[in-house]
């Protein structure tokens, strides 16, 4: 992710989910996209820091579009790379 022209893209959630749709790899609206970026950094492909996401969490618990725009600093791991490497055809 960071050798690449949007890199940028990464410093907050806010941005990511706007290049995502843009680019339609996610339907609006968002709904599992806080929840797929949760599942990645608890697999350790990916890291972020989400200190201001837990203050805004819905009473519920539930994860929203206003959660992925406090997110930032997010990046990919070692393992990250490696798993992306794997899938690429050879």
């Amino acid at each position: 992710m960071s050798a690449s022209g949007r890199s940028g893209a990464t410093t907050r959630g806010e941005y990511l989910l706007t290049l995502a749709i843009g680019e339609g790899k996610i339907a609006q609206p968002p709904n599992l996209f806080a929840d797929w970026l949760y599942e990645l950094r608890d697999g350790g492909s990916i890291v972020f820091d989400d200190s201001d996401v837990t203050a805004a969490r819905s009473p519920d618990g539930e994860l929203s579009r206003k959660d992925v725009f406090l997110i930032r600093n997010i990046g990919l791991t070692r393992a990250g790379r490696t798993s992306l490497k794997s899938l690429r055809p050879r």
